[in-house]
C-alpha cells in the first residue's frame, strides 16, 4: 500500500516508531496507517472475474483525541465503513463484491470529522476468494 492523498500522513509504520508506540503489528515487523483525512490504496491487483470478500485489523492509535471512522473502497465503491473501538486491534470483514478480471484499487479513506490528530493501524489486509 502507497500513501495517496490528503493532509496529514499515511503510509507504513514500524514497531517501536511514533506512530505506533507500543502497539506492535498483530504479525511481522510494520503496519499501515492513515493520520486524518488521507488515504492510502494498493493499484493494479490482477483478480480474476468472481465474488470477493477483504478481512483486515485494525486499531485507533495510542493518542488520538477523538475516534477516526474510516471507508474501504474497491474501484472507487465504499465496501464498508468502520470505526476501530479501541487500541487493541479489531478484525474487519467486507460484504461479498464481485469483479471483473483484471486490475482493480483498494483504498482505505480516514474520514475525520474533528479535524484533529486521529490515526488508525491496519494489518493483515487479506483479500478472500
Amino acid at each position: 500500500f502507497t500513501a495517496a492523498s490528503g493532509a496529514g500522513g499515511s503510509g507504513e509504520s514500524y514497531n517501536g516508531s511514533l506512530i505506533q508506540g507500543t502497539q506492535d503489528a498483530p504479525v511481522g515487523l510494520q503496519v499501515g496507517f492513515i493520520q486524518g483525512a488521507t488515504t492510502i490504496k494498493k493499484t493494479n491487483l490482477n483478480f480474476p472475474a468472481g465474488t470477493f470478500k477483504i478481512r483486515f485489523k485494525a486499531a485507533q492509535r495510542y493518542f488520538n483525541q477523538h475516534y477516526l471512522s474510516m471507508k474501504m473502497k474497491v474501484d472507487g465503491g465504499t465496501k464498508l465503513t468502520f470505526t476501530p473501538s479501541s487500541l487493541a486491534y479489531e478484525q474487519f470483514e467486507t460484504s461479498p463484491f464481485t469483479v471483473t478480471a483484471g486490475n482493480h484499487e483498494i483504498l482505505f479513506l480516514g474520514v475525520n470529522p474533528y479535524g484533529d490528530d486521529n490515526s488508525i493501524l491496519l494489518d493483515e489486509i487479506i483479500v478472500t476468494y
